[in-house]
């Protein structure tokens, strides 16, 4: 990678600067690519006001003061496009057109709103970088580890940039509406219900992902979507992934209801922390226990009973039929509860009577766990490990 250092005033960065339908933003005359399909989007509230950083940067340009330094990579033909420092340029165009104000001194009440000409004449520190793709995303992976570390979707976006992640962030990072969304909800709509994480820190992109290569959210290798992304790297469209995407929720939605009304907020929340594409693929082609209708009547009965401990996997617990209760429910006594039954059993075991010691007791439920017992005060005696083991033996 060469690099070669150049000063470029601000009035020539946002000569004919444009942010299109789709995101795509170009500047200094035509020639820059803002942002390039590796890049990340911004990750500041474009909406905000008083934005610490938008603020201060733009506080630092009013007074003078030096900023960091931007890098921009040779595409050939005189166009480059922006290697680090979207956010940067990025703010300063907001600004440019009045999305917010600053003081003209930390201690004024006096906001400048307008763009002066010093704003105008100040010139950035750019670095123009020349090297193949792999240099390129090597020396953009390393010089993005500042305070807003690279999510790991954005580094896989960056090492495996091509057309199918430019066309996969538009369904799943960008805030435009793909065609067929459906439902009567934009695309982002479907995406904030259905998937979780941040759509501009690409981990809606990383959710669907991983339903598609049935990977755990909390999995940092993701081997299997390193190998999905390298096989699509070149695809054009990533349309595929979207009908995926609308396929496993209508699915999905046909089993559980996903709108407040029918069921509190609370569960609808709860579904964007559901791997999706799991149970779609393991319960889709399966004999099930019980109808559609039959389960959403099941789930929303469930609930109403409210004596869920883990409400995440009652999706499952419906889906499989097994009645595998360690889906929904605590399987053990916490000490609170333990302690106050021992207490009520003065400190007996509640089957043969003996005195016991409460770091050796056993908890143990009343009406059997695996028949659906709750793992609660009422449902709880304590027992001494030898008529514990001799009732399981039993049961």
């Amino acid at each position: 990678m060469k690099i070669s250092p150049i000063a470029i005033p601000i009035k020539d960065i946002l000569k004919n600067f444009k942010e299109d339908d789709e995101g795509k933003i170009t500047g200094w005359d035509g020639r820059l690519d803002v942002r390039p399909s590796y890049q990340r989007e911004y990750i500041h509230d474009r909406n905000s006001k008083r934005n610490k950083f938008r603020v201060g940067l733009m506080e630092s340009i009013y007074h003078n003061f030096p900023i960091n330094s931007i890098y921009f990579a040779e595409k050939g033909n005189g166009e480059y496009e922006l290697l680090d420092g979207q956010q940067r340029i990025i703010t300063i165009w907001d600004y440019s057109k009045g999305d917010f104000s600053i003081l003209n001194t930390p201690t004024s009440a006096v906001y400048v709103h307008h763009f002066e000409e010093s704003f105008n004449n100040y010139e950035l520190q750019v670095y123009l970088c020349r090297g193949n793709t792999n240099d390129k995303l090597k020396w953009f992976e390393t010089i993005n580890t500042g305070s807003h570390k690279l999510s790991d979707q954005e580094l896989k976006n960056a090492l495996h940039n091509g057309p199918w992640v430019s066309d996969a962030k538009r369904y799943f990072t960008k805030n435009t509406n793909p065609k067929g969304s459906g439902r009567g909800k934009s695309g982002k709509e479907l995406c904030d219900l259905w998937l979780c994480g941040s759509r501009n820190r690409q981990e809606h992109l990383e959710c669907i992902l991983k339903w598609k290569c049935h990977e755990n959210h909390n999995d940092k290798q993701s081997t299997n979507i390193v190998a999905f992304m390298a096989k699509h790297q070149n695809r054009e469209s990533a349309k595929h992934l979207w009908d995926y995407f609308l396929e496993v929720t209508e699915w999905a939605s046909g089993y559980f209801p996903s709108e407040e009304g029918n069921i509190s907020k609370d569960y609808v929340k709860h579904l964007k922390n559901i791997n999706w594409g799991r149970l779609y693929s393991e319960y889709n082609h399966k004999a099930k226990r019980y109808s559609s209708e039959e389960i959403k009547s099941k789930f929303i009965e469930i609930i109403d009973k409210n004596d869920i401990d883990k409400p995440t996997g009652l999706y499952e617990f419906l889906l499989s039929g097994s009645n595998d209760y360690n889906l929904i429910r605590n399987r053990y006594f916490d000490n609170k509860t333990k302690r106050k039954v021992w207490m009520k059993q003065c400190k007996k075991c509640n089957n043969c009577k003996n005195n016991i010691p409460l770091k050796s007791s056993h908890g143990d439920h009343k009406h059997p766990f695996h028949l659906g017992g709750l793992t609660n005060e009422e449902n709880c005696q304590i027992l001494c490990p030898r008529c514990n083991l001799s009732k399981s033996y039993k049961t």
